[in-house]
């Protein structure tokens, strides 16, 4: 029996010798620093919680929007009908009254009124925010906190999928390693095997002790083949995780991660470890903002009883003017500054009470 009963295919990449199927496979050489930048790209966690991070970076220009003036332009079109004029007995017979200043009572007939049918109307409103408790400035706060977090959860996605895809990682360096020692010592356990037949033509060997070794030799190769398959499926994983096609097969870069672990192993101080594990993890990080976030939610619903004050500028141009007895069939051009003073005795929106005057 020998090794390559196992119909299996070695490549060598370097220093790495990748198990794979004799026919499709593409062999990668990669180091961590490659998988994490793929990972940044391909995976749909990550993905996802960057949209949620945008979400919130637009959350944070709408909360300052509260600062700015707020403007409201309206146009309309319109019909009106016909109005009709009754008596305070509800009779459309007879006359009703009409006082004209400056020049006296007119008399005018109950009914149909005949009234200008076509109307316009245009509104331009500017209001502008001097007081509101400290709630806009609140909302803009735990805007950016909510920035904030959506950062963090950024963050804590791609670790989550930089410790799985290491764990993948290593494993195919374990295999590899494990892979590596089983085919020395079945090409060992070869040698010996025929040394023995040659010694037994000798007659110094019995056929007993061949079979222990023809024995160990299937042990070996059996162990082989379970380590093949272990590494074929880490490497399914972790192409899945990185959406790579099927048939490739991922070689560590046995150098570079040398090199990470030199570098981990220079850091021997426990203190240092446990500072930078305080000072980075990214629980304890929000929980701070989670924290913050709550403060401001309490000041925002204390502003909320607070009195909100507004200054309000409005420009009207309408027509006809139908106030009164007799419509006119013009255009009326009316405009106004009022202070608004809005008081929340519960955390409902409202719009503003306008105290205004007009200059005609």
């Amino acid at each position: 029996m020998t090794y390559s009963a196992l119909a299996m295919t070695w490549i060598a990449e370097g220093a790495f010798c990748v198990p794979i199927g004799a026919q499709e496979r593409a062999v990668q050489t990669m180091t961590l620093t490659t998988l994490y930048d793929l990972a940044d790209q391909q995976s749909q966690k990550v993905r996802v919680s960057e949209v949620g991070l945008r979400a919130a970076d637009e959350g944070v220009a709408a909360a300052k929007s509260a600062l700015l003036p707020s403007v409201n332009l309206s146009l309309q079109g319109s019909y009106t009908g016909n109005a009709f004029m009754l008596s305070r007995g509800f009779s459309g017979n007879g006359t009703t009254d009409y006082i004209v200043p400056g020049v006296g009572i007119i008399p005018v007939a109950n009914g149909k009124q005949d009234t200008p049918h076509w109307g316009n109307s245009f509104t331009a409103q500017v209001s502008q925010v001097v007081y509101a408790g400290g709630a806009i400035r609140s909302g803009i706060r735990m805007a950016e906190l909510g920035k904030e977090m959506a950062e963090l959860d950024v963050e804590k996605n791609r670790q989550e999928v930089r410790f799985l895809l290491t764990g993948y990682y290593l494993d195919l360096c374990k295999l590899d390693n494990q892979i590596e020692v089983v085919r020395q010592n079945i090409a060992l356990t070869q040698k010996e095997i025929e040394q023995m037949k040659a010694r037994r033509v000798e007659g110094t060997v019995l056929k007993n002790d061949i079979t222990r070794y023809e024995l160990q030799l299937q042990s070996l190769e059996l162990t082989l083949t379970k380590l093949t398959d272990a590494f074929t499926v880490i490497n399914h994983q972790l192409v899945t995780t990185l959406h790579l096609p099927a048939q490739t097969v991922i070689a560590p870069d046995k150098n570079e991660l040398d090199t990470e672990i030199n570098a981990l192993s220079a850091i021997a101080a426990q203190e240092s470890w446990q500072q930078s594990a305080a000072g980075n993890n990214l629980d304890i990080r929000q929980a701070t903002v989670a924290t913050h976030l709550a403060e401001q939610k309490v000041k925002q619903v204390k502003a909320e009883s607070l009195p909100s004050i507004a200054v309000v500028a409005e420009n009207q141009l309408y027509g006809p003017y139908t106030q009164d007895l007799i419509p006119k069939d013009c255009n009326i051009n009316v405009w106004f500054v009022g202070v608004g003073v809005r008081l929340r005795p519960t955390t409902r929106r409202a719009s503003y009470p306008i105290s205004r005057w007009a200059i005609r």
